[in-house]
């Protein structure tokens, strides 16, 4: 499994990893193929998220947004995003505006 986006500290974070090179639609026969070879990595992996040429993944319930009235952020190496957005949970059955 791939870290965790923006060290969120995660604990099932979807990640999908591709080792082939070339691009192509893939029907679910080949994705199930590549996956079973390697040559496809999804974490968690579940069945029924493959759909006839695709794989639906799901977001995690931690998001991080910018705080308002950051302006214009310059993005280096050494800026910490912990300084500049705010972490949220949502619960299951929770919505948001």
């Amino acid at each position: 499994q791939l870290a965790c986006p923006l060290d969120l500290g995660c604990h099932s974070v979807p990640s999908v990893a591709i080792v082939q090179k070339e691009m192509a639609v893939l029907a679910k026969p080949e994705i199930l193929k590549y996956i079973e070879s390697g040559d496809i990595v999804v974490s968690p992996y579940q069945y029924e998220n493959l759909g006839p040429a695709s794989y639906d993944l799901t977001l995690s319930n931690e998001f991080r947004h910018y705080r308002p009235g950051q302006g214009v952020v310059d993005v280096r190496e050494e800026t910490d995003y912990k300084n500049i957005t705010d972490s949220i949970t949502i619960e299951d059955g929770e919505a948001t505006s």
